[in-house]
């Protein structure tokens, strides 16, 4: 019974935590997305459907430079002409709000659940 409870102790933070992070389409070409300033990690769609997460990404010329996401530093370039869709990393308040009422919720089910078994002894 204690395995379920840390189970869910170490789960829960992982489950907010997605919560919070969510990525948003970027409307603008890759060009005007980078003349914006510093990038972020980029999810790049490319033209036949594969999705990569570039991270440190840099634009040169018509070529999209960075790391993928996950490996120990294995480059990517990805042609501007290949890109099909853009995300940037972002935060969902209204995602993340849901989630803490749903933990509150399972976590007050949970104590009730707990007096209701604890009461008959």
């Amino acid at each position: 019974m204690q395995c379920r409870y840390r189970t869910a102790a170490l789960l829960l933070p992982l489950l907010l935590g997605a919560g919070c992070a969510t990525w948003q389409i970027e409307p603008v070409a890759p060009e005007s997305l980078f003349a914006e300033g510093e990038t972020g990690a980029l999810r790049v769609t490319r033209a036949d459907g594969s999705r990569v997460i570039v991270e440190h990404p840099v634009l040169r010329a018509d070529t999209l430079f960075g790391i993928v996401h996950g490996t120990e530093g294995r480059d990517i370039r990805i042609p501007v002409t290949d890109v099909r869709q853009l995300e940037t990393g972002g935060f969902n308040a209204g995602r993340t709000f849901l989630l803490f009422l749903a933990a509150g919720a399972a976590a007050l089910a949970g104590v009730l659940i707990w007096l209701a078994s604890a009461g008959g002894d």
